[in-house]
């Protein structure tokens, strides 16, 4: 039986499921917002040179309105008007020791504001440089993110190609 105190959306061994949101934050120049780390440590493994998007999981009781507002808070200290559903990217991977089946919804959102000093300090995107990027720049850098790691879900580069400006 599932806990429904807990967050019923993110995987566990026994419910390897985990649904989240995602944004393509642009602004009036159409460039996207992105994080961008050196290195980051993930789950025991260092990835170097990463782009990303605003990921979020989503929490009990929550729209996916809400979850991406909470995201773009929390990780970029931004808000948005979604604009439309751009798809969705079903990953597998086998971080935390057991195979994760990951489906990330994206929308384009249009910001609104921007306050990278109100991103939460605990999150660890708070580790990000973040800026505004062309797309074709994003869609070379993340084409490849992700290969060596067998991480299908590093390279958004999918969901940035079906934008059409």
């Amino acid at each position: 039986m599932i806990d429904r105190k807990s967050n019923i959306f993110r995987a566990t061994p026994e419910y390897p499921y985990h649904i989240s949101v995602g944004a393509v934050v642009v602004n009036e120049k159409n460039e996207i917002l992105c994080h961008h780390f050196d290195e980051i440590n993930v789950h025991g493994v260092l990835i170097k040179d990463l782009y990303i998007l605003m990921r979020e999981s989503l929490e009990l009781g929550e729209t996916l309105e809400e979850a991406v507002a909470r995201g773009l808070q929390e990780e970029f200290g931004a808000k948005g008007e979604i604009l439309s559903s751009l798809g969705v990217i079903v990953a597998q991977h086998h971080d935390r020791g057991f195979l994760e089946n990951k489906s990330t919804l994206y929308f384009l959102v249009k910001c609104t504001e921007l306050n990278p000093e109100n991103r939460a300090k605990n999150d660890i995107e708070a580790g990000s440089k973040l800026a505004f990027y062309g797309r074709d720049f994003l869609i070379s850098k993340m084409k490849d993110q992700g290969k060596d790691l067998n991480r299908t879900d590093l390279d958004e580069s999918k969901i940035i190609k079906r934008i059409i400006f």
